[in-house]
């Protein structure tokens, strides 16, 4: 596989989100973060308002976390459990190029999901 047409520092970032696989646990403790952030709010208000410790909620985001609970959280935060649960890709790096495979398949890609998918249904496992 070559990637042409994208700078090496893409290259290298998408080798290293390829390589690093969040757990949901982590994802779920990063949205979780990133919400209340966005909102303005403070993880002990949020805990406040699951009528828990802050404590309880920092274990609950951090452990194996039951999906009541993160319904609960979603409900608090008035947003979806996907949204909690789903890995963002990140907006601070623009992945856009070409992914030649084999010799005669050049694939475009303007995001690491499309990229991502392409190797997919090439049957190009990273990892």
């Amino acid at each position: 596989m070559i990637i042409i047409g994208a700078n090496i520092d893409t290259y290298e970032y998408f080798e290293y989100v390829c390589r690093k696989k969040k757990s949901m646990e982590d994802v779920l403790a990063i949205n979780v973060k990133r919400i209340c952030k966005e909102k303005g709010l403070l993880m002990k208000e949020l805990a406040a308002k699951l009528n828990i410790t802050p404590e309880s909620l920092t274990r609950a985001i951090k452990g194996q976390t039951q999906l009541s609970t993160i319904r609960n959280i979603a409900a608090a935060l008035n947003v979806s459990v996907t949204e909690l649960v789903k890995e963002r890709e990140s907006t601070s790096q623009i992945l856009r190029g070409y992914v030649e495979i084999g010799s005669n398949n050049i694939y475009y890609f303007d995001s690491l999901a499309k990229l991502r998918n392409i190797l997919h249904r090439e049957g190009i496992d990273l990892g």
